[in-house]
């Protein structure tokens, strides 16, 4: 970002810019939905976590028990 110096006695002037970039954001076809900003560079929308899975490995590709597949313990059947 053009200004930004990110040095510790520009921290507060640093941060007015990016707030400034961030307010213009409006609407933005995100991965995870719109994000829209507003004049304080803050989301004005729900806030969502995208997370990624680990790759499988040999250990965890191996098929489950059909007990282990139940959503819920409590769903399992009774050993």
């Amino acid at each position: 970002m053009a200004g930004v110096t990110n040095k510790p006695d520009d921290l507060e002037s640093d941060r007015d810019k990016l707030a400034k970039c961030w307010a213009g954001l409006k609407a933005y076809d995100g991965a995870i939905g719109a994000i829209t900003m507003n004049e304080l560079g803050v989301n004005v929308g729900q806030i969502w976590a995208l997370t990624g899975l680990r790759p499988p490995t040999a250990r965890a590709a191996r098929a489950p028990s059909p007990a282990s597949r139940a959503p819920f313990p409590s769903d399992r059947a009774p050993p």
